[in-house]
């Protein structure tokens, strides 16, 4: 099945059973859209359903998930990664492994 984002890119998704109303990125963290768009000025509908994210070009993340042809990194036998690690453990930015976590149920979940 093909997707085309709403800024003309087309992205290959596969149907699975993953509620995606659950589900708002690849990385496992739950993206609040009211924050998205005061921070962005754009409504996000999360990054599975986007080309590339609002802060920048692309996602590693998220790349890496769509080329593996994961619906987020709980799925993926190599979880956590040294990508995700360096997402979720970032001074800035992370989380200390909440989405990590997240990944984890969200896959427990589909079983």
């Amino acid at each position: 099945m093909t997707h085309s984002c709403r800024v003309g890119c087309d992205i290959i998704v596969k149907k699975r059973s993953v509620k995606f109303n659950m589900i708002k990125s690849r990385c496992g963290i739950v993206c609040e859209p009211q924050k998205c768009k005061e921070a962005y000025g754009l409504d996000c509908t999360g990054c599975p359903n986007i080309c590339k994210p609002p802060w920048g070009e692309s996602c590693p993340v998220k790349d890496c998930c769509e080329k593996r042809g994961y619906d987020h990194c709980g799925q993926c036998p190599e979880i956590p990664c040294d990508i995700l690690k360096e997402f979720a453990y970032d001074k800035e930015h992370g989380d200390n492994g909440e989405r990590i976590e997240n990944c984890r149920k969200w896959a427990e979940s589909e079983e």
